[in-house]
């Protein structure tokens, strides 16, 4: 459903930036959403807060949707993930562990050939810096959130113009 509203925002206001974000489970969510989308939709960035998704999951179909970006904030002091989710399991459904994207950021699949290295240079892993703690975030779950780190930290992100990802992506291939 979400895919087709993009498409549909896409078509509605062409040109404009077109962005997602995630949180926890939200971070599946949005993955889940870009794997719908046609490459022909593709969005500009994608900025993931506390992925709840499993470290080794396959962003290749995802990353063929972004002109930009996709941002990985971590936090190995995210409790949530460190303990919960690996009872509950991560978004993807699997049985993840401590081995989720959160908490540690995405791994380049083995044996990645030079296409996927190529899409995941798009990954920009973000781990939590002492620094953080000025903006109040101390690494926590839902620290990512907090107004002042959004304003300093990750809406920064989403200033990218298209012209900029356009570029980008001529450059990488």
């Amino acid at each position: 459903e979400l895919a087709g509203r993009i498409q549909q925002y896409a078509r509605d206001f062409p040109g404009r930036p077109i962005n997602l974000i995630g949180l926890s489970a939200g971070t599946a969510v949005a993955v889940f959403t870009l794997e719908e989308l046609p490459e022909s939709c593709p969005v500009d960035n994608v900025i993931l807060l506390g992925a709840s998704i499993s470290s080794d999951y396959d962003l290749v179909r995802a990353l063929k949707r972004v002109r930009g970006k996709i941002y990985v904030f971590t936090s190995e002091r995210d409790a949530v993930l460190a303990f919960l989710v690996p009872i509950s399991g991560s978004a993807d459904r699997e049985d993840a562990g401590q081995e989720v994207a959160g908490l540690h950021g995405f791994k380049l699949p083995v044996r990645a050939t030079s296409e996927v290295r190529q899409l995941y240079s798009k990954v920009v892993q973000i781990p939590w810096r002492r620094e953080f703690e000025h903006d109040g975030n101390y690494g926590g779950h839902t620290d990512a959130v907090k107004a002042e780190f959004v304003r300093d930290h990750v809406a920064r992100l989403l200033k990218t113009t298209r012209d900029e990802a356009r570029s980008s992506s001529r450059e990488h291939g």
